[in-house]
């Protein structure tokens, strides 16, 4: 197995680009045989010579040259009289040959042998003949491109990175052939244009310097699943060489308060925590914030001012603010506004003023089934809490009037929570409408069947977000009018209805449908 020197990797520098044999439907630059060294200092030689009449009586040449037999005959001999004339040749192999009896061959060589390879060629047409090969007079026709050698792969940024919603477009740069063909690839998933639900486009263009080509990739808009390496794969001749580039993407804050919702007696003092997560270097973000305030009375959402005693807010380390209300007298809505560089994120948190001698109330419930902290709740009132470890989104719980005066509480509400494994899931499916093809619908509604079976229960309303899935998939494969999957994915799209169905609440809200 041919092995790559240590420090010439995939990620590479100019002088030492590291390729391989192209094989078609391997991953990119996975090179199983091995890799070598890129030549800096090799050149592809095209020539086209035109062919003379046999000898012996058979005819002209034109009407036996396409049998494969000649053109292996050709290429031993061909090889054999340029190896006496230059040194380190190898590859030469036909690549055209017309009914006109025009023959066009290729071969490597040094690129400081050009001198040499045109004399030999000259001097092989003037003896018009080379063993029982016949060559008609003229001139050869000599072409010369660098071997193949990928430059650069680099983002229309100051830094390999975007916000969420900007616009960008990747260009790799490579000297070589025109044959040469371009790939994207994104995490080891293809870039297909094809099968996107936006606005993603590749072009290929020659650049103004000699034998260099470019390939584009532009994408209107950036998600944060576009975050993640993008390799560029370019082949030619049967070589393939990639490089690569780490992109990320910048996302809106991800705020929250805490805790979700409050239920208070008139005159109690509160504290709101709002957060967002910030990492080491910030990503070059900036951020800002505010409190604003809605009270039920007005229904009007507006900036207030601190107010000592009344309504006062500091900063909290490293990102982070916590606001003190005291002696609350109305119920609230106080919304916790973040700004960034990338966008303005709010967060909203209702207060409610309970007052128990008037209103039906349920205590706080820490003994149900579902081992959650559930606050005391006004009648109509609903209770948020995150979702369980291992989950995503927000619990509800709503109070309902059983009959005068007497409330209960209603049985917990997981629809908005997501599995860790259903977001992988969601993201493959996400992933592919974004143009990175590494699996189809068939396989991810396979893969959703397969989390069901694996589960004995599920939290109630834990189904709708798979019934969502399963109409966003629907609507996918309307719209792209793939409809062989959509024959095939019906079968699986029956089986896991039926075994939602055979789990207690799994669905909770009569409103949930597929069509």
């Amino acid at each position: 197995m041919k092995q790559i020197l240590p420090d010439c990797k995939i990620s590479n520098t100019e002088s030492c680009t590291p390729q391989c044999s192209y094989k078609l439907n391997q991953a990119p630059c996975t090179c199983p045989q091995g890799f070598t060294k890129a030549s800096t200092d090799r050149m592809r030689y095209q020539n086209t010579i035109k062919l003379g009449s046999s000898s012996g009586g058979r005819g002209d040449l034109p009407k036996i040259h396409p049998n494969r037999t000649f053109t292996a005959q050709f290429e031993r001999q061909v090889f054999k009289y340029l190896r006496n004339k230059i040194p380190k040749i190898d590859g030469l192999r036909v690549i055209n040959l017309t009914l006109e009896g025009e023959i066009t061959f290729h071969f490597f060589a040094n690129k400081r042998d050009g001198r040499k390879v045109k004399d030999a060629l000259n001097e092989l047409v003037e003896k018009r003949h080379l063993g029982n090969i016949t060559f008609a007079p003229g001139k050869i026709a000599l072409r010369q491109n660098p071997t193949l050698l990928i430059k650069e792969v680099r983002v229309n940024q100051k830094k390999p990175a975007v916000r969420c919603g900007d616009d960008f477009i990747l260009s790799c740069t490579a000297l070589g052939s025109p044959h040469m063909s371009f790939r994207w690839f994104k995490d080891g998933m293809v870039v297909n244009e094809t099968i996107a639900l936006r606005n993603i486009w590749t072009k290929q263009m020659k650049t103004d310097v000699s034998d260099q080509y470019m390939s584009l990739l532009g994408v209107k808009s950036a998600d944060a699943l576009d975050e993640g390496r993008y390799t560029c794969q370019v082949t030619d001749w049967g070589i393939e060489q990639c490089k690569t580039i780490d992109l990320e993407v910048i996302p809106p804050p991800a705020v929250k308060v805490m805790p979700m919702t409050i239920t208070v007696e008139k005159g109690t003092s509160l504290n709101i925590v709002c957060m967002w997560p910030v990492g080491v270097d910030d990503r070059g973000q900036i951020y800002g914030y505010s409190w604003l305030k809605e009270t039920k009375d007005s229904k009007e959402v507006n900036l207030f001012k601190m107010q000592k005693n009344v309504e006062e807010w500091e900063e909290l380390y490293p990102a982070g603010s916590i606001l003190k209300v005291f002696s609350i007298q109305k119920s609230s809505k106080y919304t916790c506004q973040v700004q960034s560089n990338v966008g303005s994120v709010n967060a909203s948190i209702d207060v409610e003023i309970l007052n128990k001698t008037a209103v039906p109330w349920c205590e706080a419930d820490n003994s149900n089934s579902h081992k959650m902290h559930w606050t005391e709740t006004r009648v109509w009132g609903v209770a948020k809490v995150e979702c369980p470890p291992h989950y995503r989104g927000v619990a509800k719980r709503r109070r309902s009037m059983i009959y005068t005066g007497q409330a209960r509480w209603q049985t917990a509400d997981f629809s908005d929570c997501i599995s860790t494994r259903l977001i992988r899931i969601t993201n493959q499916f996400q992933s592919l409408m974004l143009g990175f093809q590494n699996t189809t619908t068939v396989e991810i509604l396979a893969n959703v069947l397969e989390l069901l079976k694996a589960r004995t229960e599920l939290y109630p309303g834990e189904g709708e977000p798979v019934l969502s899935l399963m109409q966003n998939i629907t609507w996918y494969l309307n719209v792209t009018s793939a409809w062989d999957d959509l024959v095939e994915a019906t079968p699986l799209f029956y089986s896991i209805i039926n075994t939602l169905l055979q789990f207690d609440n799994a669905i909770i809200n009569s409103q949930v449908k597929i069509n």
